[in-house]
């Protein structure tokens, strides 16, 4: 008697999930081999993240995506970061000297950004992805950041900014070990 229930449970669990599984369809990712570089870089030591941001405006979207890699980069590393970002954007319909709807975008943003280190040197990683949409928005993709070589160099030229840190970290162990990797990841 017990067997039968335990068979009857178990056929009706399955039919639940099968439904489930068909509500949903798989989403192409855009952009993957900006992923896959930050993935790569991320692996070999560097520091990199993907963002994109939609605007009316293809500057607009790309300096939008730009500053939200160097949120991601920030959070990451524990840094205090306090953004406001004040967007504005307005359409003007009718006629104007172009012929069209004229688009007006005002964006500002004040990043302050409070850490122990600060890292120099992160750039654009590749060329942005550029869409734009039937409704004539952007959306843009960008990879941000930094490579394993230029990532162990400012934190070396960071910590020689500070004399006694530099003296102490030289005379560890860890930055003759930091030294034999670079000297390493060179020679490939």
């Amino acid at each position: 008697m017990s067997i039968s229930a335990v068979a009857v449970i178990g056929c009706g669990g399955g039919g639940a999930v099968r439904q489930v599984e068909e509500e949903f369809t798989e989403v192409k990712q855009m952009a993957p081999e900006l992923y896959a570089l930050a993935e790569t870089i991320n692996k070999k030591g560097g520091i990199a993240e993907v963002a994109y941001s939609e605007s009316p405006r293809q500057d607009f979207a790309e300096q939008k995506a730009v500053m939200e890699c160097q949120r991601k980069i920030s959070e990451r590393y524990e840094a205090k970061v306090q953004a406001l970002t004040k967007k504005f954007a307005e359409e003007i319909q009718g006629n104007t000297s172009a012929g069209g709807p004229e688009i007006n975008e005002a964006f500002t943003n004040v990043m302050k950004v409070s850490s122990k280190s600060v890292l120099q040197g992160a750039t654009k990683l590749a060329a942005p992805k550029v869409y734009k949409k039937k409704d004539g928005q952007y959306r843009v993709y960008v990879v941000y950041g930094m490579d394993p070589d230029m990532l162990n160099q400012s934190i070396i030229d960071q910590t020689k900014t500070n004399p006694k840190l530099y003296e102490r970290f030289r005379a560890s162990q860890a930055y003759k070990e930091l030294e034999r990797e670079m000297a390493e990841y060179d020679s490939k």
